[in-house]
Formats: structure tokens, sequence, C-alpha cells
């Protein structure tokens, strides 16, 4: 765990949700670093909202983009052969927002998504643990994140947790 971490612990005496909304509801802007056994996920908040996530072994953003037709194969070469040359601190989205070979919207709607099923995914995990430190995330780099609020985060939790009832739900008939 982090030494900057404003909150940490194992999951078990907390759940995930409650983390989130904990974070959400005093909205927080930092990072939360949830590891279980050799997964690991980060979720990115401003103000309360998350505003990117990424979860280890899930597809990277460009090939979340081609596979939902935004982009295509050539597209995604020549931006990460423009990062590997001159922009390798820009991120992948911004590249492709300020190039116009994204629409802003494209990509906020590709992060939401991802955003979502990286919540989906680790509401399940119940071993592990997690650090949130405060106020240490670049902002500087719009596009590349979901302009959510905490309360449409409150919302996605929401949706989240009754997706997991209804698969438990599901799996236990």
């Amino acid at each position: 765990m982090s030494p900057d971490a404003i909150l940490s612990g194992k999951l078990g005496a907390l759940e995930i949700v409650e983390i989130v909304k904990l974070l959400c509801q005093s909205r927080q802007t930092g990072e939360l670093v949830v590891r279980s056994g050799a997964r690991s996920a980060r979720l990115t908040l401003r103000e309360g909202g998350v505003v990117a996530a990424w979860l280890s072994g899930a597809a990277p953003l460009g090939r979340r983009l081609i596979e939902e037709g935004v982009i295509d194969i050539a597209c995604l070469d020549d931006a990460l052969a423009l990062q590997a040359r001159g922009a390798p601190f820009q991120h992948l989205g911004a590249l492709l927002v300020e190039r116009g070979w994204v629409q802003r919207e494209q990509l906020e709607a590709v992060v939401e998504t991802q955003v979502r099923q990286t919540l989906f995914a680790i509401m399940s995990w119940r071993a592990g643990s997690f650090a949130f430190t405060a106020g240490d995330v670049d902002f500087t780099d719009d596009a590349v994140y979901v302009p959510m609020r905490h309360t449409e985060t409150h919302q996605l939790l929401v949706e989240v947790v009754r997706g997991q009832n209804a698969l438990k739900q599901f799996v236990d008939t």
C-alpha cells in the first residue's frame, strides 16, 4: 500500500462499493488502487466522480476503440507511431481527439464503458487490498477522462450493484 494513501485497508472489511461510495460522497480527487491476488484495478476520481478506470487484463483503449468501430488498425498504428516519435507523454485518447481522428463524445462513450466494466469486475473481489491517494492525478489532459459527476457515479454504482445482484440470482437458480 502506498505510504501517501489517505485511505487504505483490506477487502472484506469493506466492500468496494462502500469504498467508492465514500470517496464519491466526500467528493475526493485522486486514485483508488485495488489489488486481489494477481488482479489489479485503478479508478481515477475527480471531485467524487469516477472519470477513468484501468483493469489488469482488460483490453487497452486502442483495442476498445477498434472493437467499437470508432477507429481502424491503421489509425491506431499512426497514433502509436506519433506517440513513439514525439508525444510519448500524451494520452492516446487525447492524441486521437487532437488530430480529429476521434470525436470527443465517441472517446467518452468508450471510456465510460471501460469504467462500467471495471466497476462491475471489481465488485466481486472479496479478498485483497485497496489504497486511495488524494490529489496525485494529472488532469491537464481532459480528453482521456469521462466528465462524470459524483451523482452520476452514484447512479452508476447503483446500476453495477443491481447487475451484480441479478447475476448472483441467475447463478443461484
